[in-house]
């Protein structure tokens, strides 16, 4: 591994379209998401399942939900699970969107943390903050069994919990696609060091569950990105049959 791993992270982005140019020409349904910096992508059905309900769940609201107003315009069938431990944004996501409102802070793991909370100009940290994994969460608020069509989560560094709860948990098998936001580890105080996170993104592509099918940079080191599940029955017949299998 590149001793100074660093020199890894900022050509994340470059290295993901790279490895994956051919694979998007495959896959010529990704819509994406008008916004602006944090860029989000997503598949349109199959027109055999264009008209069928879908589902999408948002961990971390943080006050803007117009990449779930652009899919809601795209997929009108849809319905919106919306988690976040600032209720502020209960009433956007409820009244506005249309969706259910969850009050909560995630993690891959419950327990106590400190996270990080969007204020009403910018994030602080709070202390001492029960955290539910996200796993459970979705069991509880969705279903064990469900299909998850979109999942986007931005959770200022704890992303990389979820990521190595992906690689135990079964639940994460239901989820079609993903966008994440990936932040730099010195960002937050993560618990994961730069060779931790080469670790995790090394052992969830090995695991083969879900391919990562774009990335962009954004203000120099945040990396939002996605992901495509390719070993799920479900989501292969409605969204991948015929366009990558």
């Amino acid at each position: 591994m590149d001793e100074h791993p660093t020199s890894w992270w900022i050509h994340i982005s470059a290295t993901v379209q790279e490895c994956a140019k051919h694979l998007v020409n495959y896959i010529p349904h990704i819509v994406g998401t008008p916004n602006m910096a944090e860029h989000k992508y997503y598949m349109v059905p199959r027109s055999p399942y264009i008209n069928d309900t879908c589902s999408v769940i948002t961990f971390g609201i943080g006050g803007d939900i117009s990449s779930e107003e652009h899919i809601r315009r795209a997929l009108p069938t849809c319905t919106f699970l919306g988690f976040d431990p600032n209720s502020d944004y209960k009433s956007l996501f409820t009244n506005v969107l249309g969706g259910k409102y969850v009050q909560a802070a995630v993690a891959g793991k419950t327990g106590v943390n400190t996270i990080m909370q969007l204020g009403k100009s910018d994030y602080g940290a709070v202390g001492n903050t029960p955290v539910k994994s996200v796993a459970e969460l979705i069991e509880t608020h969705h279903g064990k069994d469900e299909i998850i069509d979109i999942l986007n989560i931005d959770v200022e560094g704890y992303e990389y919990s979820i990521f190595d709860s992906m690689l135990s948990e079964k639940i994460f098998h239901n989820v079609c696609q993903f966008n994440v936001e990936i932040h730099p580890p010195w960002f937050h105080d993560t618990g994961y060091s730069y060779y931790d996170v080469i670790k995790v993104f090394r052992k969830l592509i090995q695991k083969g569950t879900f391919v990562w099918v774009q990335s962009t940079a954004h203000s120099g080191q945040f990396y939002p990105s996605y992901f495509v599940n390719v070993k799920n029955s479900i989501c292969i017949e409605k969204y991948l049959k015929g366009r990558l299998f």
